[in-house]
């Protein structure tokens, strides 16, 4: 009976975890923690971000607290970070779940950007292949020239690429003449 109820506890305490794992969306106090926090430069280097991020755990500012005394008798005055512990926390967990809602956001647009990019070759194919001064070339003017711009150096136009042979037959110098033989 005693193991029943201790493992129905275990179980409640894992699904607690892996609900708190699996909370993708950020909640209303996390939106106006965000909403609130100021759009200017920032003034700290990354340095000192990972350095501060030593002891942003409970445990430790906790440690903190009780040790307070301790650290001023050595005259280190540990209250301004006390007071800004709290909220460096709160900002660093909402930090990492933007990462992991971004995370999640970025799967979901690959799998659903994946026929409209297979639709999107096939669209750059027969504008490619449509008449220079078309309609259809004018309409998809900002496509194909996004196109070329994200896939730099691949095959040259029609176009171009008999201006490219005829300027390499004129700065050809190997030497064309029949060896002896």
């Amino acid at each position: 009976m005693k193991k029943d109820h201790e493992s129905k506890v275990e179980a409640g305490a894992d699904k607690g975890r892996a609900a708190e794992l699996h909370k993708a969306t950020i909640d209303g106090a996390e939106v106006v923690l965000l909403n609130s926090l100021p759009t200017g430069p920032a003034r700290a280097e990354r340095a000192k971000v990972v350095q501060a991020e030593t002891l942003m755990d409970d445990d430790t500012l906790d440690a903190l607290r009780r040790y307070q005394s301790f650290f001023e008798s050595a005259d280190v005055d540990v209250s301004e970070a006390l007071t800004a512990l709290p909220h460096a926390i709160a900002l660093r967990a909402l930090k990492l779940r933007l990462e992991t809602a971004t995370a999640i956001v970025q799967r979901r647009l690959a799998d659903t950007v994946e026929p409209i990019a297979t639709v999107s070759s096939e669209v750059h194919r027969l504008v490619v292949a449509a008449p220079e001064h078309s309609k259809m070339r004018a309409a998809f003017g900002l496509m194909e020239k996004r196109w070329q711009e994200t896939y730099k150096g691949g095959r040259p136009g029609k176009v171009a690429s008999a201006e490219t042979i005829a300027k390499a037959d004129a700065t050809d110098k190997t030497d064309t003449s029949p060896k002896p033989a």
